[in-house]
């Protein structure tokens, strides 16, 4: 609703927001002197972009692994587990290619453990602007 509203008001003046970002009273780092830390600032701001993204990569993950292997998806467990062949890794991997909008190596699937590790690894790599994904 927040953001919302403070889009309209931007839109009025012409501008637009990219993202909008709400801190608690006190959460905005500041220096003994009461300056903004624009440094650790930025840095909380990718932080918690980082995190939104990863929960992302591992929600699509848990959906399309569930819908390959008819069941429910562990997070914590070995991938290969689910009886995953190469086709279906590969398969995985252009899925996660769609969500990410870059090329990804086709090993991801089989060099990282589980569902959690593949999703942090990509969306670490996809944020740092990475035009391509390595596999181990």
């Amino acid at each position: 609703a927040v953001e919302v509203a403070v889009r309209e008001h931007l839109a009025e003046e012409g501008l637009a927001l990219w993202r909008l970002e709400v801190l608690g009273q006190g959460e905005l780092p500041k220096t003994s002197s009461g300056k903004i830390q624009r440094h650790a600032a930025r840095a909380g701001f990718v932080a918690r972009a980082l995190e939104g993204h990863i929960a992302g990569i591992e929600a699509r993950l848990v959906e399309q692994l569930g819908a390959r292997v008819q069941g429910e998806v562990d997070r914590s467990r070995s991938i290969l587990s689910y009886g995953i062949d190469s086709l279906e890794g590969v398969a995985l991997v252009g899925d996660l290619e769609e969500v990410v909008g870059c090329e990804l190596s086709p090993r991801l699937v089989f060099d990282n453990p589980t569902v959690a590790v593949l999703a942090e690894r990509v969306a670490r790599a996809v944020h740092t602007s990475a035009p391509h994904v390595p596999g181990a």
